[in-house]
């Protein structure tokens, strides 16, 4: 993918990332890394490098806003689910379903604004907020959007984690 975007396997095929990172290139243009936790490291085992076979961008997306900020990738070859441990793909909720309360973002972003990049993947626990609880970022909220972070703030995504997963546990999917 576009450097500085994450990507979430939500099957053996699909990857789900942001219409921002997508808009503009062509299948051709990019690709995507699986089961990499080090960018520093140039031949992890359980890693794999897939080409994009279509992406399929919102095409609600906005650009001035970001409203339907989503793209779904196909990948050309399919990624095995059971020869390695460390690639899973994410379980899709129900729709309508809600998750407020705790969850988890990650991403080889910047550890802080205008800071240096990761070369190892990070994650911060993060708190999801009700619609119309996100203080001074409400005004800039579209309905297809959801808040999370930490109301003191200094726990969040930053520049180069756009896409990434924002994951949380599914009750109705028995924990998953």
């Amino acid at each position: 993918m576009n450097q500085g975007c994450g990507g979430t396997l939500v099957g053996d095929k699909y990857v789900v990332t942001a219409a921002h990172c997508t808009d503009g290139m062509g299948a051709a243009d990019m690709f995507v890394v699986v089961g990499d936790t080090s960018l520093d490291t140039e031949f992890e085992a359980t890693s794999a490098t897939v080409s994009i076979a279509a992406i399929k961008q919102h095409p609600d997306y906005d650009s001035s806003t970001t409203a339907n900020d989503i793209s779904v990738l196909e990948l050309a070859t399919s990624v095995s689910l059971t020869d390695y441990p460390n690639i899973k793909p994410a379980c899709l909720p129900a729709e309508g379903a809600q998750f407020p309360g705790d969850a988890i973002v990650s991403g080889w972003g910047t550890v802080g604004s205008g800071s240096y990049l990761n070369s190892w993947l990070h994650e911060v626990n993060v708190t999801v907020f009700a619609d119309g609880n996100c203080g001074s970022m409400n005004d800039y909220m579209t309905p297809d959007m959801l808040c999370a972070g930490k109301m003191e703030g200094g726990k969040d995504a930053c520049q180069g984690d756009s896409g990434g997963p924002l994951v949380a546990t599914d009750s109705e999917k028995n924990g998953a």
